[in-house]
């Protein structure tokens, strides 16, 4: 409990004037009598005992009164905690070679578009863009926390056709592309997830010049690479992803695929702010009715029962 007003508590010093006064005035004969002997031995009336509760009351009303003044309250602390979330690029390979079945029935690409459905699906507070890549990369979205949108969009996502020249790998162009349009906001963490099932076959931008690019924007890079055989392949993928600060997975089925992006779901969790806030709520409307009760018991006594000649 706390005081908004202290310095009211100072009036407190005016109550011992308040006995002393009432002292004063009760020395003081109004009516005199002759002395009379027997008149010690008489036991005090109730009237007489009730002199002392008149003050006594007064006083107590004046300090509840003083205590109002300097206003007293309660406080409670309440945490109030905001969820900021994160900028997450999607990079999606859709080259022909996604449309291969070996990771289940269905395609390596709708096994991806399932798993990732799902990922963002658990992230509502993150802004979250997709990209599609196969030689050049394509914006399917840009950071949004519209995901019904953003779901649509991957959902329509196709592989592009097989001998077709856009049939090819570009890593380092998609990712440098990802890493440019995720570096203006450096006050957010900002990720980037790579899917991929090939290895690099483009050479305008190599994948570690444009990991590198990432991580001088401070952005990391977390690669998944997709029933692959190449262990070279794989291990160049996840050495990328690391030297971002990020992590490089193998999924060789859709169960794998599936627990990958739900490791990397708890790997960044969304950045949570939590404050304290004290509220503050007035005591004095309730010891004002205390004040208010003691005087109401205070004057039928001085006005009737307690009520003295001049």
């Amino acid at each position: 409990m706390t005081f908004a007003s202290p310095w009211h508590l100072l009036l407190l010093f005016a109550v011992p004037l308040l006995f002393w006064r009432r002292a004063g005035e009760s020395s003081a004969p109004r009516l005199l009598f002759p002395a009379a002997a027997l008149a010690a031995v008489v036991r005090p009336s109730l009237r007489r005992r009730l002199v002392v509760l008149q003050p006594l009351l007064r006083a107590l009303a004046f300090t509840v009164i003083v205590l109002c003044l300097a206003r007293p309250q309660q406080g409670s602390d309440q945490a109030i905690v905001s969820a900021r979330g994160i900028d997450i690029r999607l990079l999606l390979d859709i080259s022909s070679s996604m449309t291969r079945t070996d990771l289940a029935a269905a395609t390596r690409l709708d096994v991806a578009v399932s798993v990732i459905d799902r990922f963002i699906e658990s992230r509502p507070e993150d802004r979250i863009g997709l990209i599609t890549f196969a030689r050049y990369p394509r914006l399917v979205s840009p950071l949004t926390l519209d995901h019904d949108a953003l779901r649509e969009f991957l959902r329509g996502v196709e592989s592009v056709a097989g001998r077709s020249e856009e049939d090819s790998t570009g890593i380092g162009v998609a990712l440098a592309a990802a890493a440019l349009r995720l570096r203006e906001d450096a006050r957010r963490t900002r990720i980037v997830v790579l899917l991929t099932d090939g290895e690099e076959r483009e050479h305008a931008i190599a994948p570690q010049d444009a990991a590198d690019l990432a991580r001088a924007h401070g952005i990391k890079v977390y690669a998944v690479a997709v029933a692959t055989h190449s262990g070279v392949f794989a291990d160049e993928l996840r050495a990328l992803a690391e030297s971002t600060g990020g992590r490089g997975f193998v999924a060789s089925d859709a169960r794998s695929l599936s627990a990958i992006y739900e490791r990397i779901d708890l790997l960044e969790k969304q950045e949570i702010a939590e404050a304290r806030l004290t509220e503050w709520s007035d005591l004095y409307p309730w010891i004002l009715w205390l004040a208010a009760l003691l005087l109401l018991a205070e004057l039928p006594l001085d006005l009737f029962y307690l009520r003295r000649a001049p």
